[in-house]
């Protein structure tokens, strides 16, 4: 098997189907490897410590050919047939994971990311165990406040702007039927290690923590997320996949996720992502600050309910 940019034909829809099954999206399967599949490969390999060369291989296929076998039998085990496990995900596969999906209550979009997968797999003593329980508790932590202003540019302030994003952010999230809590929701300065202590003490199962980044180099642009070192990999996930969604959606420069000892991240006791959504200092990225919140906050939504 090799299939590079430029093919195309049936070989190429069902490396387009199993990308996007995997939580690779292609953006379109239409049988044409062009850029965004090439993309959509190298994140693939990348993830799974291969050749990362957009080209698909006998490496690169046999590997999501496995991944897709281990989605495939386990659906099969669940009552949510895909009919024969052969390894290739196509449109009785993806009926199948959005089936499996609706009956757990989670966003029926055919990929197997980090909540279908953890649910998909939950097994003890070898018997298969299809109950979920679903995030319910999000902590959102606007950063800064009060005489802490934040970085300031353009006009702005970080103080405000997170704090917009934030608002926006929980809103969106109680329409889906969470639970909301703040660090702050007002003009308030709360220290690094109460906003991590409150959000123990409630029992979030997820903490954000929404910033805006500044450089003294007025050129420097994008969006970043972090976590702590040693935060499970479906966190790290969830901060790759937020920094990708803010992205695309709002064509700014995708810096990816990092790891920081950052005290809400080290101290919080659940999941934990620090947001730089965009840099305040530069002024494309602070008129998409200023102008499109509501896109910056759906973003991150949607990718919460994903994870």
């Amino acid at each position: 098997m090799l299939i590079r940019q430029g093919d195309t034909g049936v070989n190429v829809i069902n490396l387009q189907y199993g990308l996007y099954t995997l939580n690779f999206n292609p953006k379109e399967i239409d049988g044409i490897y062009g850029n965004r599949t090439k993309e959509a490969v190298k994140a693939f390999q990348t993830k799974y410590n291969l050749l990362v060369d957009g080209i698909v291989g006998e490496n690169t296929w046999r590997t999501m050919v496995e991944e897709l076998t281990d989605i495939q039998n386990q659906l099969n085990k669940c009552g949510f047939s895909v009919g024969d496990v052969d390894g290739i995900s196509g449109q009785k596969t993806q009926k199948a994971i959005k089936a499996f999906q609706i009956s757990k209550g989670i966003s029926a979009d055919g990929i197997v990311g980090p909540i279908t997968r953890s649910i998909l797999f939950n097994t003890s003593d070898g018997n298969l165990d299809c109950s979920t329980e679903n995030l319910k508790k999000i902590f959102i932590d606007p950063g800064h406040g009060g005489n802490d202003s934040g970085a300031v540019g353009n006009g702005l302030r970080e103080k405000d702007i997170s704090l917009s994003i934030a608002k926006k952010l929980g809103d969106i999230l109680v329409r889906k039927g969470y639970q909301i809590k703040y660090s702050r929701d007002t003009d308030t300065f709360i220290a690094l290690g109460e906003r991590a202590n409150i959000a123990n003490k409630w029992g979030a199962d997820l903490f954000l923590s929404i910033h805006c980044n500044a450089h003294s180099d007025i050129s420097a642009n994008g969006t970043e997320c972090y976590t702590y070192s040693k935060s499970n990999s479906s966190t790290k996930d969830l901060s790759r996949c937020i920094s990708s969604s803010i992205s695309n959606k709002l064509e700014i420069r995708n810096r990816g996720h990092k790891e920081a000892n950052f005290a809400v991240l080290r101290l919080s006791n659940m999941s934990a992502v620090l947001i730089e959504v965009a840099f305040i200092s530069n002024k494309d990225d602070a008129n998409k600050l200023n102008s499109k919140q509501d896109e910056f906050a759906q973003c991150i939504a949607t990718q919460i309910d994903l994870f």
